[in-house]
């Protein structure tokens, strides 16, 4: 097992789902003024020069709390995105003044945007990034203060039979147990009623962070870390990356950790 280095390329015969779910045109790109409530699915994310701009930093993920907490334990490679009104220039405009320390006011429509995309393990036990992504999950400034919250989910009875990419929309009362920071479930040691408590209206999740906690820019945590500081040695100061840097930084906190070079040992035992 090697280090994070060079990553390669994503392997060809994985699925780019994300790819199919846009050009299955079955979700709008875009934020619906007449119905806030409609799930979309911004079409580039992943176009070099398009409006969203990926966020990293110095000395880690940028989602730090999404990559190393269960039960992703870097699993994942979490891409934050940004779009501000007015294009790509615009947004960079933005994220310069939060380099700067200015705290810019929100324009109405910024949106965030939290990508989890797979980290598999290759034929030679090293890590590489996919292409397929398990969950997006979005927000869109209305005013200035105010935020409207959607997420897709990777659905395997859709991506193995080839729609939408597999990426289906989270019903804005959908109830499940929540990823995020969870414990899990005793299910022989609980009755129904209680593992019914325990699911959440998981579209709602977001907002147990990034609204009551904070509000305007600062519910942008990567920015603010209102919620979950740095440790003192850790810089917060955000700049514009790529999504493959954002899946190195994620395999090299990865490689540190004890399970995984414990993993390395198993590995080394059992191939020739």
């Amino acid at each position: 097992m090697g280090s994070a280095g060079v990553l390669p390329i994503h392997d060809p015969q994985l699925p780019d789902n994300y790819a199919a779910a846009v050009d299955s045109s079955a979700y709008p790109a875009n934020y619906q003024q007449k119905n806030g409530e409609t799930t979309f699915l911004p079409a580039d994310f992943f176009a070099p020069n398009g409006d969203w701009v990926c966020l990293g930093r110095e000395g880690g993920p940028t989602a730090k709390i999404h990559v190393q907490n269960p039960p992703f334990l870097g699993r994942s490679a979490s891409l934050v995105f940004i779009r501000v009104p007015g294009g790509r220039t615009t947004t960079l405009d933005f994220l310069h003044q939060l380099q700067q320390n200015k705290a810019p006011n929100l324009s109405v429509g910024t949106e965030v945007a939290l990508v989890r995309r797979v980290l598999l393990i290759d034929t030679q036990g090293d890590i590489i990034p996919s292409a397929i992504v398990e969950s997006i999950q979005l927000r869109h400034f209305s005013t200035s203060q105010m935020q409207v919250f959607y997420e897709f989910t990777l659905s395997r009875d859709r991506l193995f039979a080839g729609e939408t990419g597999g990426l289906r929309p989270r019903d804005r009362d959908e109830r499940d147990f929540p990823l995020f920071l969870f414990p899990g479930v005793n299910f022989p040691a609980m009755d129904s009623e209680e593992v019914d408590r325990g699911m959440q209206v998981v579209v709602g999740t977001c907002a147990i962070c990034h609204e009551h906690v904070s509000s305007g820019v600062r519910t942008i945590l990567s920015y603010s870390r209102d919620v979950f500081p740095l440790s003192s040695d850790q810089s917060p100061l955000l700049m514009e990356t790529t999504s493959a840097l954002e899946a190195e930084a994620t395999i090299a906190w990865k490689l540190r950790q004890e399970s995984w070079q414990a993993l390395q040992l198993l590995w080394h035992k059992t191939t020739p």
